[in-house]
C-alpha cells in the first residue's frame, strides 16, 4: 500500500460557491500542485459522502468536491434535473475555475455525468465507481420492476429530503443520453473503473460492459464491497486512484 499524505475534508478544504446558469452550486476545494480532480456524488448524496476517502488522498492533488444542484448546500431551482442540466453546471464550474482537462471521479449517477462530460469536453481522465448510465441497465431495470422509481425515491429521502427534486431527477427524460457500447467507444480519456464485487444496485456485469466498451480502461473489482466502496473501503479506493494517477498524469 502507498504512504498516504492525508487530507481532511473538514479542515483542509475551503467552501466555494459558483453561480451557474441554473442556480448556485456549492463545492469545497483543496488546492494542490497536482492533477485537478472533480468529485461527483450519486443520486440523493452530497459532497460529504467523500469524507472518508479524502482522508487517504495525497495532499498535492487539486481537489474539488461538488454538491449537485438540488443536493447538499447547492440551490434547488425549479428545473428539469436532467442529466444534461447537471452536466452543464459542472462544465460551467470547470470553465469558471479554469481547470484544464480535469479528472472526473463519479460515483453512480455522478459517473454518468462524468462520462457525458468526457464525450463532450476534454477530460484528463475518468474514475467511474459503480456507475449508472448504460441503456441496457435502464431498460432492464424498468422491465423487471416498472415501479422501482418510487421505491428508490422513498429510500433516498433519508439522504436528501427534497422529494420534488428527487422525483424530477429520477423521472427525467434522459433517453437521448443513455450510453451504449458504441457511444462509450467514443470516450478518449483514460478510464479507471472501480466496482464493488457484491453491488446489488448495479450488478458487476455492467462494470464489465463499461470495461469492454471504453478503450484501454482498467477495471478494479473490490471483493465483498457493495455500491459505495469509497465509503466502506476508502483505503482500497484511494490506492486504486493513486495507482491510476501515477500512470496517467503527464
Amino acid at each position: 500500500m502507498p504512504t498516504f499524505i492525508c487530507v481532511d475534508i473538514k479542515t483542509d478544504f475551503e467552501d466555494g460557491h459558483f453561480a451557474s446558469e441554473y442556480g448556485k452550486l456549492h463545492y469545497v476545494h483543496h488546492g494542490g500542485s497536482g492533477p485537478a480532480i472533480v468529485f461527483l456524488h450519486g443520486f440523493a448524496g452530497s459532497l460529504k459522502s467523500w469524507t472518508r476517502l479524502m482522508h487517504y488522498l495525497p495532499s498535492d492533488l487539486d481537489v474539488y468536491a461538488v454538491d449537485l444542484l438540488g443536493h447538499g448546500e447547492s440551490d434547488a431551482p425549479d428545473a428539469d434535473y436532467s442529466l444534461k442540466m447537471h452536466y452543464e453546471t459542472i462544465r460551467e464550474l470547470v470553465e469558471d475555475r479554469k481547470l484544464e482537462s480535469p479528472y472526473l471521479f463519479g460515483h453512480s449517477y455522478g459517473g454518468w455525468i462524468a462520462m457525458h462530460y468526457a464525450l463532450e469536453e476534454k477530460a484528463g481522465g475518468l474514475i467511474l465507481e459503480d456507475s449508472v448510465g448504460l441503456a441496457e441497465f435502464a431498460y432492464e431495470r424498468n422491465a423487471q420492476d416498472p415501479g422501482y422509481r418510487e421505491e428508490v425515491v422513498k429510500k433516498a429521502l433519508r439522504l436528501n429530503p427534497r422529494e420534488g427534486v428527487l422525483k424530477k431527477m429520477i423521472y427525467a427524460d434522459n433517453t437521448d443520453v443513455l450510453l451504449t457500447p458504441g457511444i462509450l467507444g467514443g470516450i478518449e480519456a483514460r478510464t479507471l473503473i472501480i466496482w464493488g464485487g457484491e453491488d446489488s444496485t448495479v450488478d458487476i456485469k455492467y462494470a464489465k460492459e463499461f470495461n469492454r466498451s471504453i478503450r484501454g480502461s482498467r477495471l478494479v473489482v473490490l471483493d465483498g464491497e457493495r455500491h459505495t466502496p469509497h465509503y466502506t473501503n476508502p483505503e482500497a479506493v484511494a490506492k486504486a486512484l493513486i495507482d491510476f494517477l501515477a500512470v496517467s498524469k503527464p
